[in-house]
């Protein structure tokens, strides 16, 4: 069987790793297609993953249509030298085009159900889109659904131990009572309009944090003066080492919050416009998550968890919980690539 992995998101990376070692170890050909977009190139070269990158991140409506259009003829010629038997990606449209251009099935995972424009083109050009836990819009016949958070999948303890030796080589000492902050760019299309909280609103989050642990900051942008010092040292691929030993997450960003939660670490997800159903869904279940709508209540909800008693304790146990009815997504993942690429999807 060959496969095609279309990337365009650092998350994707670790949302697919385990699916193409798998292929991988099983004999199978994997093809991974990458984009120029935030740290996704860096991640893919530090974790020694072959890749060809298609096209650089653009701007706007005109220039983001423009990056499509050339993307997908890349892809499609690399396609035609490659013949695949199944494509695979999240939020599908380059793959949605070359696949019916080529008469190739195609396999989407969807998590961004507000996203109406991606949505809309993914659907219409998916064999098959698959479907997590809390996803809101029915997709008739191409929906398949699979228990969990789309992030357990590479974060489910068959895959992904805490490293302490990690964060000590980077000046983090696990024990540390720390907090993760996330800050984002605000740059994708589904964030067209949205802005972040103001420099000084940040500066007066991580100025409460503090009282609770060290702050330890990652940001897609330049911060204030202020900030700098509470940076995160670590390289992105060892993020998850910091989210698991973490007291708390606080961030704009939705991925990183869910990460946080499936490792059993509370995450307080900021996002002034919208809110992911996975999020919510991980929220009613399991009590670890929270989607708040400005800085200055993500404050309160954290100092809320940070002074309860026996927060990390019960955490985990909500975590075991998690886990115990998720099962491991990943062997939902491979079964549809392979009922994909035998035909059995369409």
């Amino acid at each position: 069987m060959r496969v095609l992995f279309d990337l365009k998101h650092p998350a994707q990376v670790r949302f697919f790793t385990p699916a193409w070692d798998a292929l991988r170890r099983g004999g199978h050909r994997v093809l991974v297609t990458s984009r120029h977009k935030d740290e996704t190139v860096t991640l893919l070269d530090r974790l020694g993953v072959p890749h060809v990158c298609l096209s650089r991140m653009s701007r706007g409506y005109v220039g983001m249509g423009a990056e499509l259009a050339a993307r997908s003829w890349r892809m499609l010629r690399l396609a035609r030298r490659f013949r695949p038997d199944v494509l695979v990606a999240r939020t599908g449209v380059t793959i949605g085009v070359v696949g019916v251009a080529l008469g190739v099935p195609r396999v989407v995972f969807d998590d961004t159900e507000f996203a109406w424009l991606q949505r809309t083109l993914c659907v219409r050009l998916a064999t098959v889109v698959c479907t997590g836990m809390g996803y809101s819009h029915r997709l008739r016949r191409r929906q398949r659904r699979f228990k969990g958070p789309p992030q357990l999948l590479y974060t489910h303890p068959a895959r992904f131990t805490p490293n302490g030796d990690i964060l000590r080589r980077h000046g983090i000492e696990p024990e540390e009572p720390c907090i993760v902050v996330r800050v984002k760019a605000w740059r994708a299309l589904h964030d067209m309009g949205v802005q972040g909280p103001p420099d000084e609103r940040l500066v007066a989050l991580v100025e409460e944090l503090r009282r609770y642990g060290r702050p330890v900051i990652s940001s897609e942008r330049p911060l204030p003066e202020a900030l700098r010092p509470w940076r995160s040292p670590l390289p992105v691929e060892h993020a998850l080492h910091l989210l698991a030993c973490a007291r708390l997450y606080v961030g704009e960003g939705s991925c990183m919050a869910a990460e946080a939660a499936c490792l059993g670490t509370p995450a307080v997800f900021v996002s002034p416009a919208s809110r992911r159903g996975y999020l919510d869904a991980i929220e009613e279940r399991y009590g670890l998550a929270r989607t708040v709508e400005n800085v200055d209540e993500a404050t309160r909800v954290a100092r809320k968890w940070l002074k309860g008693p026996d927060g990390q304790r019960k955490a985990r146990q909500a975590r075991e919980g998690m886990l115990r009815d998720c099962g491991d997504p990943l062997d939902f993942m491979l079964d549809v690539i392979r009922e994909a690429a035998d035909g059995r999807c369409t």
